[in-house]
């Protein structure tokens, strides 16, 4: 693999010496990739705004820097942070303003085109009614919120390329007996994440509209407010238990990718909520995040 400083239209590019290490996470609840490597250096490096990886020619990762951090001591090293670029509608505030009979081709060349981005796939039809960017938000939360509103899809970004259309899966992935071999497993329990109720806002002000009597059971008392009781308190089920796995070498992973966990006689269907890959001395590496569906 090689890693590079460069300019975002790869016109200018500073290789860098094999790292020390490297992780690169992918979160379903995070648009942007991170990326963190530490490099062994011992000058000044060029002020070069994104760093880039490919793997036989092929670009694995590019992404705007969002910091570098030279130690000196008895060995120099540089630690580089970097995220994918989702980061730069992340980072930006959007102008507010009222969009009538809204497309996405006309959200996307307002909150994205300037920034670099060459397209968007989805459904580009106008939509009757209108569609507000409200003072404060994101140029990643104005697009997005076009994306849910009219669309009915969240919008994501998949190596540099925004997608307003479902993901679909081929196949679950195989964990464990008959699938992908797995060096460690962990689960963890987080009762912190349950809900004991959670209310809606009906005619005559707040009630509670569903409740959990198995957190009540274990003494949590935790209420929520939102709009779908039923759907909040099924998440919060469900993200009070994640697995995390270990695997040998880059799984092609992606969050929301189903999965099937084996063990032994038992198999359990997951959804891989993270993926991060790392890369050291000692190898390759993927650790998944799953949760039971």
């Amino acid at each position: 693999m090689k890693f590079a400083l460069c300019s975002q239209d790869r016109a200018a590019a500073f290789e860098l010496p094999a790292p020390i290490s490297c992780s690169l996470l992918r979160d379903g609840e995070a648009p942007a990739t991170q990326l963190t490597a530490q490099f062994p250096w011992s000058k000044n490096l060029p002020e070069l705004p994104w760093l880039c990886i490919s793997d036989s020619g092929t670009e694995v990762f590019a992404g705007p820097i969002d910091q570098v951090q030279e130690s000196m001591g008895a060995t120099a090293v540089c630690t580089i942070a970097a995220r994918s670029p989702a980061a730069l509608l992340l980072d930006s505030e959007a102008l507010p303003g009222t969009y009538q009979d809204p497309d996405l081709g006309t959200l996307f060349r307002t909150h994205a085109a300037p920034y670099g981005f060459s397209g968007i796939t989805g459904d580009m039809r106008s939509f009757s009614g209108t569609y507000t960017v409200a003072k404060g938000a994101s140029e990643w939360t104005a697009l997005d919120g076009f994306c849910k509103t009219f669309l009915g899809v969240p919008l994501r970004e998949e190596d540099g390329q925004l997608l307003a259309v479902p993901q679909t899966f081929d196949a679950p992935l195989v964990i464990g007996r008959g699938g992908l071999a797995c060096q460690q497993l962990c689960r963890t329990r987080s009762p912190y994440r349950l809900l004991s109720s959670v209310w809606e806002k009906g005619e005559d002000g707040w009630v509670e509209a569903a409740t959990d009597l198995n957190a009540t059971k274990q003494g949590i008392v935790r209420r929520r407010l939102c709009k779908d009781p039923s759907t909040a308190l099924e998440t919060a089920q469900k993200n009070a238990m994640a697995v995390t796995v270990l695997l040998p070498g880059r799984v092609l992973a992606q969050p929301n990718a189903p999965a099937v966990l084996r063990q032994a006689e038992r198999s359990r269907d997951m959804v891989v909520t993270a993926v991060r890959w790392s890369l050291s001395r000692q190898g390759e590496t993927t650790r998944l995040s799953l949760r039971p569906i």
